[in-house]
């Protein structure tokens, strides 16, 4: 497995994260494709390969749109995660095509000084 581990700042009331994934799970794993945590904090940004997790600022509200994420194993699909906190909206993008966006709860900030990792 290869991932990427780099501390960061300056993201702390929005943000675009997106990736080209080639997904080569077929099994019901859940391959974390970013993740951002703080000493303080788990989960300040988890995103997984099959759609399960999308979390921005430990709010869950475009948890499970496993649905969405339906590339066979062995291809490639893009995959975008769009938050911000002005609007107080998340939305998830697979391939180009809007796959679900909500709301999440006002006035979320992202500690800063965390860890960003990609592909774990």
């Amino acid at each position: 497995k290869q991932w990427y581990q780099r501390r960061v700042r300056g993201f702390r009331t929005s943000l675009t994260l997106c990736s080209w994934i080639k997904r080569v799970y077929t099994s019901s794993s859940e391959p974390i494709v970013f993740h951002y945590h703080t000493g303080s904090t788990t989960h300040e940004i988890l995103t997984a390969a099959t759609g399960q997790y999308n979390r921005v600022v430990g709010d869950t509200v475009l948890e499970g749109i496993n649905s969405k994420f339906t590339t066979p194993a062995g291809q490639w699909f893009h995959y975008c995660l769009c938050w911000a906190s002005s609007t107080r909206t998340i939305q998830v993008y697979v391939n180009g095509e809007l796959a679900a966006s909500g709301r999440t709860s006002s006035g979320r900030a992202l500690h800063m000084g965390g860890t960003l990792s990609f592909g774990q």
